[in-house]
This record gives structure tokens, sequence and C-alpha cells, in this order.
């Protein structure tokens, strides 16, 4: 049985799957097996995996109707103590699996999750940071330590921590679970059905249901931010058509901004495991603090936009949360501003120079990388010389693989 099972699972993004692939099976531990599940009907990413030949690729095909099973078809056919599902699009650093097992031998955890950095590529809608790198500070401590999870989820549901935060953000890229704790997820939800178990409510539960859980604070991964990044682009029209429709059927509004996918997935997971669950409640003040923001930002049509301000409203009062009289018309004349700079195409030259006017962030720095870096894996290349060059320090000490 192989330490790690790393799943990746795709819809025929082949130039993205080949930078993750080759991430994997470059790895300095090859204690695991890499297994691909592929929903693209063509045999294109057949093709990517031969030119490989890796005997620890498992190759397995879906249609393009049961993409949404595509984690519950690579998990049942792993055979690894731990699962670690990669995105198509993101990028294991070497040393990545290396560090999480350094984690598991030391404390034998039900979960073990590292961190990552951010590379915005070259067509991302902020200008300012095209091509760079964006680093969290302060930099990594590569401390290997068990932490408190609920914290994060209690961070989620806008409710005070308790003790100290661990900073870990649990991304599914840089996680290992081990597999006795997804086993016993599974008479409650069936199968990891995307249609309904959604990443966010996995994670929830996951972590909401043990306190074995181990932080290791190095960098392991690279996540990318596109030009039509969720993350980035959630509230442009365009964006939203590249995606499912979200269908809200807890959350007490409708607009489809990414705060609401999390209440819904909130909701939704406390719904299925009310025990796991039970400590936590919903913020609801600060839940619809964050929503109001990005309502305002959100790319509707003119008409729905009172009808969206109009539903937040009755939701607020339904859950008790004061609103003041100028409340509804100070946002209506916000998302009417904002929706006439977007008709007139102003907008983004308006956010430019609001960025401009911003004094350099404390949390993040941003490392621009040269022209000829075009796709992530250029990226990693590219890391520890730029980690040199404008950090002073070495990569190794960066990365967490020097002598400890």
């Amino acid at each position: 049985m192989p330490r790690f099972s790393v799943i990746v699972t795709t819809l025929g993004r082949l130039s993205l799957l080949r930078h993750a692939l080759s991430s994997v099976l470059s790895q300095n531990s090859g204690d695991f097996e890499l297994i691909l599940v592929n929903s693209h009907p063509s045999k294109d990413a057949e093709v990517l995996v031969a030119s490989f030949s890796d005997a620890r690729i498992r190759y397995i095909t879906t249609t393009p109707s049961e993409a949404h099973l595509n984690w519950d078809v690579g998990y049942r056919a792993s055979r690894g103590a731990y699962v670690l599902w990669l995105d198509d699009d993101n990028y294991l650093l070497p040393h990545a699996l290396s560090r999480l097992a350094a984690g598991i031998v030391s404390h034998a955890p039900d979960i073990v999750t590292g961190d990552h950095i951010h590379w915005y590529e070259a067509s991302h809608p902020r200008r300012d940071l095209r091509n760079q790198i964006v680093i969290p500070l302060p930099l990594f401590s590569h401390a290997i330590s068990v932490i408190n999870g609920k914290n994060y989820i209690r961070a989620l549901f806008g409710m005070p921590t308790m003790g100290p935060s661990s900073g870990a953000r649990f991304h599914f890229s840089e996680t290992a679970i081990k597999r006795e704790r997804i086993d016993a997820l599974m008479p409650t939800i069936g199968r990891i059905d995307f249609l309904g178990t959604n990443p966010r409510m996995m994670q929830l539960v996951l972590v909401a249901s043990t306190d074995n859980i181990v932080h290791v604070n190095s960098p392991l991964c690279i996540v990318i931010q596109m030009g039509d990044s969720i993350a980035y682009r959630w509230a442009h029209k365009d964006a939203r058509a590249k995606r499912p429709a979200t269908v809200f059927t807890h959350s007490p509004v409708t607009a489809d901004t990414y705060v609401n996918t999390v209440i819904e997935s909130l909701l939704f997971a406390k719904e299925k495991f009310p025990h796991a669950l039970a400590p936590f409640s919903i913020n609801w003040s600060s839940v619809f603090s964050a929503y109001a923001r990005e309502l305002s930002l959100l790319d509707q049509h003119w008409s729905s936009i009172n009808a969206s301000w109009r539903e937040l409203a009755t939701a607020m009062k339904l859950k008790g949360v004061g609103i003041d009289r100028s409340f509804r018309v100070k946002n209506l004349l916000r998302s009417y501003g904002i929706k006439m700079l977007r008709t007139v195409h102003l907008y983004e030259r308006a956010l430019q120079v609001l960025r401009k006017k911003q004094p350099p962030s404390k949390t993040t720095r941003a490392l621009a990388l040269e022209d000829s870096v075009r796709t992530i894996e250029d990226c990693a290349r590219a890391l520890p010389n730029l980690v040199e060059k404008e950090l002073g320090i070495s990569y190794a000490a960066f990365a967490g693989t020097h002598d400890r």
C-alpha cells in the first residue's frame, strides 16, 4: 500500500493537466500512486498519459455526464493510506509529499495540511498582478504542529476563534486525509457527488470530525489564479457562465455570489452532519455583511439589482440582524453606480486607479516573474532563483527543505 494516493480529475484541460501530472511525478518522495480521472470524450488525455511512460499513473475514464462523480471514482480506485485531491490546474512543489510525510511520521494525524503560494498568470484581470507570484507574510516557519482545526470552521461561520489560529487554509491540493476518515463519511453521504457533496462541505465535516490535525507550515503547492478564476471573477456574468449554476436550497438569499455558496455549504453540512457541526452557528451579521459587499459587485441585469437588495433586507430581518433605513438605499446606489461604470466600460479603469492609491499589503508580497514564464511549471522552475534574488534567502530556507 502506498502512503499517498494523489488523485487528479479533469475535463480534458490538457495544457494545464500536463503540468499537474508532471509535478506529482517529480516528487522527491516516491511513496505514492497517481490516479487520473478524465471525463473528456477525446483520446488526447490518454495520449498525454502514455507520453510520460510512467507506471505510477493509473488512468480512468468517465463520461462528461459523470464528471460530478470523478472525485468519488478516483477515491474508490485508490489504495493509499492518505488521499490528496490535486486540482488539474495546480502544481505540487517537489518536496510536497515528503513534507506531508514528515507530519505523518511525527504525529500520525487524520489530516495533514500544508500551505501554498499563488501564481497570477499573464491574462489575469488584475493587471498589477499579472505573471507574479504572491506569497504570504510573514514567511513560512516550517513548523510541524497539531492545530485546532475548529478555528478554521469558526472563521467560516463568522464566529470568534478560541486560542491561537494556525492560518491553515485546508486547500485540498495541499491536504492529505487518512482513508479511514473519508470512509467514515460514506454511510451518510453515500458517495462524493459534486451535485450535492461539494468540496466545501467535505472540508467542513472532515475538519470538524477530528482533533488530530497537523499543519506543515511550508509552501507545498502553487495555486494558479487565472483570468477566469472563480475567486476573482465570480461577480462577472461571463465567469458565472463558465461554471454550473448554483441552486440555493438552504440559504435565505439567492444571488449567485461566492459567499452565498459558502453559506449554502455551511447550512447543508449542518443538516447532513448535525452532531459534528453542532458547536458551530452562523453569525448572520458577519455573513450578511460579506454577502452585501459581493452583492454590490455582482454583474446583474438592471431589473435584478433592486430585487436582490430587497431579498437581503428581508433575510436580515428574518435572522434578527439589525438594519437601518438607509441600508438598502445606500447599497442600491452603489450597485447602480458600479453597473453604470460597467456599462460605459470604465469599471476596470476605476479599480486600477483605486488600487494605485492603496498602501502596500502587510500580509502578502508579490514577486514579478520574467516574461518568459508562460506556464505554472515555468513558474516552479523560476521560483528558486526568484526567491533568492528578491527575498535574500536560500530557496531551501524558503521551502523548508534545509536541514532542521
